[in-house]
């Protein structure tokens, strides 16, 4: 109160011009803090959307792997599953060789082989990332 006394005096303010100037001067300081508090909140939010997303990012990842795993052991059972069946198929065949037989069944084998044991690594690997997700 004593400066802006000394203001009128000292300067010749009239008094009504300069309660207008501290109103304005309050109401500036008053719209910057609100602005500092919205930029504040404005701040956080960001930062938990960017938690949000970087966990999503993680689910579909897992979701992408899982479907691709998924696959994968389909594949890998079906081409067993077809080796199988070309072993049968040799059997059935009255024109084949014994030599021809034998080998058929040896080079099915090793696909039957590779094709299960392909198939469980991945189906087991789908279960995994399901509890992952899970958690």
């Amino acid at each position: 109160m004593k400066n802006k006394e000394k203001l009128i005096k000292n300067y010749g303010i009239e008094k009504e011009l300069l309660d207008e100037i501290i109103d304005h001067i309050e109401l500036e300081v008053k719209l910057n803090k609100e602005n500092t508090d919205n930029v504040e909140k404005t701040k956080a939010e960001a930062e938990q959307l960017e938690e949000f997303i970087a966990g999503t990012k993680g689910v579909q990842k897992n979701w992408a792997d899982g479907f691709t795993e998924a696959t994968r052991g389909v594949m890998s059972f079906g081409s067993a599953l077809s080796a199988l069946k070309g072993i049968w198929d040799t059997f059935q065949n009255p024109d084949a060789t014994a030599w021809e037989k034998i080998s058929a069944i040896m080079m099915s084998i090793s696909t039957v082989a590779y094709g299960l044991t392909d198939s469980f690594a991945a189906l087991k690997e789908v279960g995994s990332i399901l509890n992952t997700i899970g958690e």
